[in-house]
This record gives structure tokens, sequence and C-alpha cells, in this order.
């Protein structure tokens, strides 16, 4: 009996590290969250905020970039510029451009939206789900479409 109780916990003892490398339950919400944006069109990459951050305070959690591309057919885009999202308003960083009015639809989790010649796209820290990433697809997808 004494020998089946030292074969399990020698067991046990050569397990437990393997068990640290499962993900955890925000992990599996994260991973399944940027499946569903990627399956519906939108690039998810990890990227440093294009705006300085001097006087805020520091964002916690990985910053998130959320994009749709525009093709090379539809490189419409010449506007370059960045808006900064602080108390429910929109303000533009660097060069002083009027943000876009459908950048009021996005939910208050995302921190900046952005511009260029290679497509339109915003920076979060994911902190809604699915029904928020409906959300930015759906306004970037307009938005694309005016620039």
């Amino acid at each position: 009996m004494l020998t089946y109780l030292l074969i399990a916990f020698v067991l046990l003892l050569a397990v437990a590290p393997l068990l640290h490398f499962r993900p955890s339950k925000r992990q599996r919400a994260l991973a399944r969250m940027r499946e569903y944006a990627v399956l519906h069109g939108l690039q998810v990459e990890y990227r440093k905020l294009p705006t300085e951050q001097r006087g805020r305070r520091p964002v916690t959690g990985d910053v998130i970039y959320y994009g749709l591309r525009l093709t090379p057919d539809d490189r419409r885009a010449t506007l370059k510029a960045c808006w900064i999202h602080e108390g429910g308003q929109w303000r533009s960083s660097g060069a002083r451009v009027i943000p876009p009015q459908i950048l009021n639809e996005l939910p208050e989790s995302v921190l900046v939206a952005s511009v260029d010649e290679g497509g339109c796209g915003v920076y979060w820290t994911e902190a809604g789900g699915e029904a928020e990433i409906e959300i930015i697809r759906e306004v970037l997808t307009r938005w694309a479409h005016t620039l």
C-alpha cells in the first residue's frame, strides 16, 4: 500500500510542472476573440501605441491593434492621422486633424484610432468580448468606405 502511495506521489511531482503550461481562462478567451476577429476580416497585431503617453495613466495589459487593410485598388487614403480617446472625447495626436464622426460609435475600451495608406484600425486592451469586436469591425468597415 505504501508503495502505491509513493508511486502516485512521484507521478504527481512529475506531472505538476506540465500543468503550469496550460493556458489560463483569460488566455483562452483572448485566443477565441482574436480568432473571431481574424475570421471576420480584421488583422490582429501587437503594436506600440502610436501616441505620446505623457500625463496619461499607464495602460494595464497588452495593447492590441485590430485593423482593416485596404486592398491596393482601394487605397484612396492619403490621410495619415491618429486620434486618442480620452474622457469620452476624441482628440488628434500630432497634426491637428478633426476626428471622423464615426469614431464616436466605437466602444469605450478603444484607446486610439489611426488611419494611414494601408488601412484603418484601433488600439485597445481587449477588455470586451466578441460583441465589441463586431462593433469595431462594423465601424472600421464603414470608415474604410469613406476613405
